[in-house]
């Protein structure tokens, strides 16, 4: 969570800025996701993916050479932060079947919302600018996502339940996050995703 008070710190700024630019690139594959899951079916597509981002930060990991200890201690933090985010992740798909990329992209984005209030519940102090950015973000998630009715059918409801695990997963990574190498808590985290989505896909499937 940034500070209560002051002008944001340069590192600040600098974080603040690549989290805008993934901001960006997840909001950007609600679109590619649906096509995908089209093509390859829901389990698939998601083990396909979290399986080529854990792969992704393996040579990362061996140039940056990190230490088997620094590895190992992270594992209780990703296994949590893990099956946090296969379920959020895994329920958004479902409920993608079901509506629209855009319906979909502005629903997933109530965690602006839920973060916050939780994180205040937790005991933590939210500065003002960060409510007035949350309601300024949903407000512009509002006006770009959604087009038509605002009902919610069987597809909405189920992404929103995936809401409350993408806002509990920020949750687990603000807590943890700084604590750990981030490389090697990423690439757990999308291994257990993978490991965990290609079992269900199996288990509901069949082989």
């Amino acid at each position: 969570m940034a500070q209560s008070s002051g002008i944001p710190s340069k590192s600040e700024l600098k974080y603040e800025a690549l989290l805008f630019i993934v901001a960006a690139i997840w909001g950007s594959g609600f679109a590619a996701q649906r096509i995908g899951m089209d093509n390859l079916g829901l389990f698939a597509f998601n083990g396909a993916r979290f399986s080529i981002g854990s792969l992704a930060l393996v040579p990362v990991i061996l140039i940056r050479r990190t230490s088997v200890v620094a590895t190992k201690s992270a594992f209780r933090p990703a296994i949590l932060a893990g099956f946090v985010l296969t379920a959020a992740g895994n329920l958004q798909q479902i409920g993608m079947q079901f509506t629209g990329a855009g319906k979909a992209g502005f629903i997933t984005g109530l965690y602006v919302i839920f973060v916050p209030i939780a994180a205040f519940f937790l005991g933590k102090k939210i500065p003002g600018r960060t409510w007035i950015g949350a309601v300024l973000a949903l407000l512009g998630l509002f006006l770009l996502s959604v087009s038509g009715t605002l009902s919610m059918g069987k597809g909405d409801f189920i992404i929103f339940i995936s809401v409350f695990f993408w806002s509990a997963h920020i949750l687990v990574l603000d807590r943890w996050a700084p604590e750990f190498d981030p490389i090697v808590l990423a690439s757990i985290i999308l291994s257990l995703e993978a490991a965990v989505t290609v079992l269900a896909g199996w288990l509901i499937l069949g082989p």
